[in-house]
């Protein structure tokens, strides 16, 4: 996203590409930033380029650029800041619905584990793979999830509380599709149920899944909760299994 400087309204369409092509190979720049981190600033093509990520939970979304004909001052910082956290908050809020509207998955899940659902037909209606193999792998691991000042206060029937659940589970769904799994989350109370299918090479999963388990693991400044997490071992499940759990 470029904004043009008000001294250059007329900014051309094959400039502004130039300039979004430098920015792309410029990418030493920004490339290592956080969302927790200032705007950057540099020189190109006679222009001064500002940048600012955009996202949350530590998930860079976007990246909003601003372009000048002059030197930056004070105000640009400003309008950079407020349109990217209005950006991230928009985001923020779309990526809360789907997570409600993934709800449904934890209704099959549930099936699932308690063996409400006995056939491959049934099981492979949810899954998605996204390559054709002759089996699959998996993990399930359970979330438990506590309030680091009030630990028994903790429970699904307050929306606060529900809130925390929802946010716990965007960052566990963002971590593991990062690291090649697909996870399928349910919730009971205070703990979170993963089944994470991998989709990744069988040599590197180990490691893959230690990934995702040490972000999870990694309380930010500011938050109140912590949780532990407990771990199933591998389970290849070939296709025509009767019992997928």
């Amino acid at each position: 996203m470029i904004e043009k400087s008000a001294a250059d309204p007329l900014l051309s369409i094959e400039k502004g590409e130039d300039l979004l092509q430098t920015i792309y190979d410029e990418k030493e720049h920004w490339q290592d930033l956080d969302t927790k981190d200032s705007p950057i600033e540099w020189k190109a093509m006679n222009h001064t380029i500002l940048l600012q990520p955009i996202g949350a939970m530590d998930q860079i979304w976007a990246y909003l650029v601003m372009v000048l004909d002059r030197e930056s001052d004070e105000f640009d910082f400003l309008i950079l800041d407020r349109a990217s956290l209005a950006i991230s908050q928009d985001l923020l809020r779309k990526h809360y619905l789907d997570e409600k509207r993934l709800r449904i998955e934890s209704t099959w899940l549930n099936d699932l584990l308690y063996r409400r659902i006995n056939n491959e037909e049934q099981a492979r209606g949810y899954i998605s793979l996204k390559s054709k193999r002759a089996s699959i792998q998996y993990r399930v691991a359970i979330v438990d999830i506590e309030d680091a000042l009030h630990p028994s206060s903790l429970s699904l029937s307050d929306e606060e509380n529900e809130s925390a659940i929802y946010h716990h589970s965007l960052k566990i769904r963002s971590g593991f599709t990062k690291y090649s799994f697909t996870p399928y989350i349910t919730s009971i109370r205070n703990q979170i149920i993963v089944l994470a299918i991998d989709l990744g090479t069988a040599g590197s999963s180990k490691a893959r899944f230690l990934k995702v388990i040490n972000a999870m693991l990694s309380v930010k400044e500011g938050e109140s909760s912590q949780i532990r997490i407990g771990i199933g071992r591998v389970i290849p499940v070939p296709f025509g299994c009767p019992y997928w759990v």
